[in-house]
């Protein structure tokens, strides 16, 4: 398998999953767990704010230890054990602890294959652009054949679907990794506070936290309207 496809198919596993969790999370919490519109809420923020704490120090420390090629066989496994595990549980405050255990391994993938990608432009000379698309082509396929599968069942099956697409993600991810991902990353420690120097940084940062804080709200009140 080349490196062009096999980075493809991780994109394409990923955003497969993806396109299960982020539109029809709040649906699955709300209609199958039978929680309330601000109980949902609440689960779904904490998972949003524990997915940046993943992105800016989880995955860096990550990767100090193990190679991207072990991460990536890590991660998908261990996001099906934990689905699995919210599947019992109808108490809020259970939930919102798996779904912190959960986002602190399952988005990995959104810094992870960046990181995988750019190592693989470098010593291999992939095109992102055409192993990218795969990320996308497989977010749509699953969006909308859930869409459908629910019409035709109920919200019941979306934890069932997000388990199905975990699994099929951990196949993905057992192919044999390309040589340079094999190998732990060098990773150039600067200090976090010279960020906050930067305007730009600043505005970015605080248009994405009011979309973060936000976004569990409005998907909330797009569900019942």
């Amino acid at each position: 398998m080349t490196n062009q496809r096999w980075m493809s198919l991780q994109f394409f596993g990923f955003f497969f999953t993806f396109g299960i969790f982020v539109p029809y999370w709040s649906s699955w919490l709300i209609l199958s767990k039978g929680f309330t519109a601000d109980e949902a809420g609440l689960i779904i923020a904490m998972g949003l704010i524990t997915r940046a704490i993943t992105t800016f120090f989880i995955f860096p420390l990550a990767c100090r230890y193990i190679t991207l090629a072990q991460l990536n066989r890590i991660v998908p496994l261990a996001s099906v054990v934990l689905i699995i595990v919210l599947i019992p549980l109808d108490n809020v405050m259970s939930v919102v602890l798996i779904t912190i255990l959960l986002s602190l391994i399952y988005p990995m993938p959104l810094a992870m294959h960046e990181a995988m990608a750019s190592t693989l432009i470098r010593e291999s000379g992939i095109q992102y652009g055409k192993s990218r698309s795969y990320g996308s082509i497989g977010y749509i396929i699953s969006l909308s054949l859930t869409g459908v599968i629910i019409s035709l069942k109920d919200e019941t099956v979306i934890i069932y679907l997000m388990i199905i697409g975990c699994i099929m993600f951990v196949l993905i991810a057992s192919f044999n990794a390309p040589v340079p991902l094999k190998t732990k990353i060098a990773l150039n420690k600067v200090p976090s506070f010279h960020l906050f120097k930067s305007k730009s940084f600043l505005l970015i940062l605080a248009m994405c936290s009011i979309i973060k804080l936000l976004m569990p709200h409005i998907i909330v009140t797009l569900f019942y309207f």
